[in-house]
């Protein structure tokens, strides 16, 4: 029997998996369990049941990123997940927001670490570490804005652009501040 292109692609993807190093294997997991976060995330938060249909195409979709980061499998996991979140959840300001943008970023980040090279390959430490110094960043800005938008939302100050910008230049500020105090030590230290 001959199998499609795609078939054959998947197959060989998966005789490579069994090749993996231990680096790999745990940036592979990381992908399916930041997943796993961000779907019940949106599965609590959600009005009403959460389409079973959906949650397996994002569990398929998760699966695949796992056995195949170097392709564009991923961004089609955020993209269906976005949909689902706006379509199922109603409260925008939900703490589990933050869930769900922290299991995206798993997903993300996890993707692009398994990608940069063979299954066989480790990353170097100095990598890893800059990457999850920035990543540490990145949630943290996510959480500035995110309480910017409770607390401006609890405010009776009716859209006001001057309050708006305000609180962007202070996240914004406090994101650069934490980056320059953040960057490896030019003599080789971190």
């Amino acid at each position: 029997m001959k199998l499609p292109a795609t078939a054959k692609r998947f197959a060989r993807s998966v005789a490579a998996a069994a090749h993996i190093g231990a680096q790999q294997l745990r940036l592979r997991s990381a992908i399916v369990g930041g997943a796993a976060v961000a779907v019940i995330a949106v599965c609590v938060a959600g009005e009403g049941a959460t389409p079973w249909f959906v949650v397996v195409v994002l569990a398929g979709l998760a699966v695949a990123s796992a056995v195949r980061p170097d392709t564009h499998v991923a961004l089609g996991f955020v993209i269906v997940f976005a949909a689902l979140w706006l379509g199922h959840v109603d409260r925008r300001t939900s703490p589990l927001v933050l869930v769900a943008a922290a299991g995206l970023a798993v997903v993300h980040i996890a993707s692009a670490a398994a990608a940069l090279g063979p299954p066989e390959a480790g990353l170097p430490a100095t990598l890893v570490a800059g990457w999850v110094r920035r990543s540490g960043l990145v949630l943290a800005g996510t959480a500035a804005v995110w309480l910017a938008t409770v607390v401006m939302g609890s405010l009776d100050a009716s859209a006001s652009a001057l309050l708006t910008g305000a609180a962007l230049v202070a996240v914004a500020a406090g994101g650069w501040l934490l980056n320059i105090r953040s960057r490896p030590d030019p003599t080789g230290g971190l």
